[in-house]
């Protein structure tokens, strides 16, 4: 279960419905089957058991030997049916065929860049009409995170940012944001930099905005990881599993919550990026789809 499950829902084809919120406005839903044998609720897929106490506002808990307690709002009038927004991006425009998964793409508004996963090891030059391969460069300091911003590509490594020429990849120098571990997302908004990561090597994540001397202006703390960032119409743009979120840097809220429908999603991250006015994503077999989203 999250943390900041706000609403819980039973409904009677036996499915329990996890309506997750937490204090951004980053929304999730999570849904499987249960079945109640005395008055002892069992989830599918769980090892835990929940116990229904004071009738719908309190789950005991019961999990490897332990009891914990979580309290949740009434549901009220919330709908886990409009809970995401359920979005369905059509059809890829196209696919590139490299030996890896595509971890981060940046768009330089001429050459379209993407760096690879698991290794990370690749800065890979596509062809924004079909998808084939211009240029294939082994490069270092890359963990899935890649951006375009001031007229250079910037990559993400532990606790610093790389600046690479945008024309051929070669790296140009380097700022450290020690501060941080391991950067998984890099975006840029018109003058300063955001990135997601780790901070130190431990197991809280920060949403940091910094300039390109590696000041840092802003560092927000998040309760879990997100896969890429992408920056557009004056929002930043969050996509987490097959979820993206709209989301104003002013106000640190969400502004819109979507699901991503009928898309390729085995267990990968999803990549975004603004191109030409609209959000891309890119699926976890290299698929590249022209959303719509702006």
């Amino acid at each position: 279960m999250f943390d900041d499950t706000k609403y819980w829902i039973f409904t009677a084809d036996d499915h329990f419905y996890e309506l997750y919120e937490d204090d951004f406005g980053i929304r999730d839903l999570w849904s499987r089957l249960y079945c109640v044998v005395d008055d002892v609720v069992s989830l599918e897929f769980e090892l835990m058991r929940f116990t229904v106490e004071n009738d719908e506002a309190t789950f005991e808990i019961l999990y490897d030997g332990h009891s914990y307690f979580a309290t949740f709002e009434k549901t009220a009038d919330v709908d886990y049916e409009t809970w995401l927004i359920d979005f369905e991006v059509g059809y890829p425009e196209f696919t590139v065929f490299i030996d890896d998964r595509i971890d981060g793409l940046a768009w330089t508004g001429q050459k379209l860049w993407v760096v690879d996963w698991p290794w990370s090891s690749k800065l890979v030059e596509i062809d924004i009409n079909n998808g084939a391969v211009l240029q294939d460069l082994y490069i270092n300091y890359c963990h899935g995170s890649i951006a375009y911003g001031n007229n250079t590509l910037i990559t993400g490594y532990n606790g610093a940012l790389y600046f690479r020429n945008p024309v051929n990849g070669s790296q140009t120098g380097n700022i450290s944001v020690s501060t941080y571990g391991t950067i998984d997302a890099i975006t840029y908004d018109g003058s300063d930099l955001w990135f997601f990561a780790r901070i130190g090597q431990g197991y809280e994540f920060a949403l940091v905005k910094c300039d390109f001397s590696g000041n840092i202006k802003q560092s927000v703390i998040f309760n879990s990881g997100v896969d890429d960032l992408a920056y557009g119409n004056g929002f930043l743009w969050i996509a987490m599993y097959d979820n993206i979120i709209k989301f104003n840097t002013n106000t640190f809220q969400a502004v819109e919550n979507y699901q991503i429908q009928n898309i390729t999603h085995s267990g990968g991250n999803l990549s975004i990026e603004f191109i030409n006015g609209q959000l891309w994503i890119v699926d976890d077999q290299n698929n590249f789809y022209a959303s719509g989203l702006n």
